[in-house]
């Protein structure tokens, strides 16, 4: 069963896309295997406030596992000199105004120790246990660049006791609103049981929409084309 969805528009400064590149990685690399494009992904989360990261482990093109580092996306990002946002389409775009979906930016940190895809996730549970023993905290960082210096020379998996396994999906902000019409008395029930579950009704009607539609996609089966009679 498919993780509820997140939907994060990427933000990459000249400094990440710098760190990309001494590793042979295109920002478009890292939108595809984090956007689930090559394979499912693997997201974890560690930490709070101004120290949250997140962590995702997701294959690239090729079927080797790449592991992204992110952070919350800031105003200031947009306003230095070479950044560059990918985010709906997946590939980049011109410069725009902040807002919520910048959720996280990549850059900060590409782990060690990947392995190949798709047995990454079931080695990356056996690492877990057998170096349980070994794992410290992670520290807190005085920049960007000390931080992906950092996870140039560390894996992960060895802060992987701190880290919080998230059954989500990864996907690029959504582009297109729709107006629905609801009988009074069917909007009075939504409300309310949006409010039992603590989240807006207009939240609830949109998960129920994108569960129905994802449903609805794994029992289509495939058309036949008609073969086309030409004339001899």
């Amino acid at each position: 069963m498919p993780g509820a969805g997140v939907y994060w528009t990427l933000v990459f400064t000249a400094a990440s896309l710098e760190h990309l590149a001494e590793r042979n990685i295109e920002a478009a690399d890292v939108a595809d295997a984090v956007y689930g494009r090559n394979g499912p992904a693997r997201v974890r989360r560690a930490g709070r406030g101004a120290r949250q990261r997140w962590f995702v482990m997701a294959p690239l093109d090729g079927g080797e596992l790449l592991t992204c580092v992110f952070r919350a996306a800031l105003p200031r990002d947009l306003n230095l000199e070479g950044v560059l946002i990918i985010s709906s389409t997946g590939r980049p775009e011109p410069r725009s105004q902040f807002d919520s979906s910048m959720r996280l930016r990549s850059g900060l940190g590409r782990g060690r120790g990947q392995k190949l895809w798709p047995v990454a996730g079931k080695q990356g549970r056996e690492l877990v246990s057998t170096r349980a023993e070994k794992k410290g905290r992670i520290p807190t960082f005085r920049s960007d660049r000390e931080e992906r210096d950092f996870w140039a020379r560390h894996s992960v998996e060895e802060f992987a006791k701190d880290l919080e396994d998230l059954e989500v999906e990864i996907r690029p902000p959504r582009t297109e609103q729709i107006a629905l019409r609801l009988y009074k008395e069917d909007l009075r029930v939504l409300r309310s049981l949006a409010a039992e579950r603590g989240v807006g009704h207009t939240t609830l009607a949109r998960t129920v929409l994108e569960g129905w539609l994802a449903r609805s996609r794994g029992k289509r089966k495939p058309t036949r084309r008609r073969p086309v009679h030409r004339p001899a």
